[in-house]
């Protein structure tokens, strides 16, 4: 009789083993589908935006691109400071402290707030000169030059969009960083470009995508400072 209870307790204690995996595998698939939908909606919204540059000719087609290299560049040590936040965030609430993945969070913004500055002061009064690497084309140097000092004002919003939405990741919310995504890089984005490309000529994509991304900032920082985030259990 001992014997077959204890092949029950290994079969009920297998079957329990089977039931958190499957949560498991349930919560690590919903967390990363909602990161994959926010990326995939930078991606689409991006190619809309080149087929609205495309309407206005290869010089400006040539510049934007540049443009977007660049700002790229100025991303890059986004990705590392979101990265820290992330986990940052994650590490302290798994401790029981949310008051310190707060001020965690915001110590990374003002970490990536700093080196941004640095490109911000680059694209505004150095934009020339930052084209030059790229191509020698006047034409092309000029049309971008306007791009980058609009660009240039609104990095430290992406800078502040960029960290509290990994901030928000790090903590286990991926829909509201995914919501806010769609809504301004699909919606408002494309829609402003769309609009103001029609008035003002090709500047007009590029203030879409500065105004969408100061509404963005806004959002993600809203949602952040909620709290709500704090009380997630992943």
């Amino acid at each position: 009789f001992q014997a077959e209870d204890g092949i029950r307790d290994v079969e009920r204690s297998r079957g329990l083993g089977d039931v958190y995996k499957r949560q498991m595998t349930y919560r690590i698939l919903k967390l990363g589908f909602f990161s994959m939908i926010q990326n995939l909606s930078r991606n689409i919204s991006g190619i809309i935006l080149m087929r609205l540059a495309s309407n206005f000719g290869t010089i400006v087609i040539a510049a934007y691109g540049i443009v977007l290299r660049v700002i790229l560049i100025a991303m890059m040590p986004g990705f590392g400071f979101g990265t820290a936040a992330s986990t940052t965030v994650g590490q302290n609430l798994g401790a029981g402290k949310p008051k310190r993945s707060v001020a965690s969070a915001w110590l990374v913004v003002l970490l990536y707030e700093a080196v941004t500055a640095i490109f911000m002061l680059a694209f505004i009064f150095a934009g020339k000169g930052v084209l030059t690497i790229f191509t020698n084309s006047p034409e092309v140097i000029q049309a971008g030059k306007r791009f980058l000092t609009i660009i240039g004002l609104q990095l430290p919003f992406m800078a502040l969009a960029m960290t509290l939405s990994r901030a928000l990741n790090g903590a286990g919310d991926t829909k509201n960083p995914m919501i806010a995504t769609i809504v301004c890089t699909i919606g408002i984005r494309i829609a402003l470009a769309t609009y103001l490309s029609g008035q003002i000529g090709e500047l007009g994509l590029i203030w879409g995508i500065a105004i969408s991304q100061v509404v963005e900032a806004l959002v993600i920082t809203f949602v952040f400072l909620r709290g709500h985030w704090q009380r997630i259990r992943v």
